[in-house]
């Protein structure tokens, strides 16, 4: 028996799409932040606590863990959606977030 797709020549083909605003919208910038690397107690803590120092608000946090196929290292991986407010220096943000990726040994990507 075939499914009703393939009787009717229908394909589906789903896949994420890479969805981004970085628009200003009633005085805060939507942003993005990526943090990807070992997996080592603290990372969340150290993210949030400066983005805190920054006035800024966390929409939504998503992270998962995977290990490594060749060396079985955990890695970790965060999305995390902000609203960062216009008084904001977006430079001095980058600027803070790549001082805490070096301590902590991860990437971290505003976008």
């Amino acid at each position: 028996m075939q499914t009703p797709g393939k009787r009717k020549n229908i394909f589906v083909f789903i896949r994420p799409l890479d969805y981004q605003v970085s628009d200003t919208k009633n005085g805060v910038f939507i942003r993005t932040i990526e943090v990807e690397g070992v997996d080592q107690a603290g990372i969340v803590y150290k993210v949030s606590k400066l983005l805190a120092s920054h006035n800024i608000n966390i929409e939504t946090l998503k992270s998962h863990k995977k290990f490594s196929p060749n060396s079985g290292t955990a890695l970790y991986f965060m999305e995390i959606n902000t609203k960062i407010p216009e008084s904001v220096s977006i430079d001095e943000l980058d600027d803070s977030l790549d001082d805490l990726a070096n301590e902590l040994n991860v990437d971290i990507h505003l976008k």
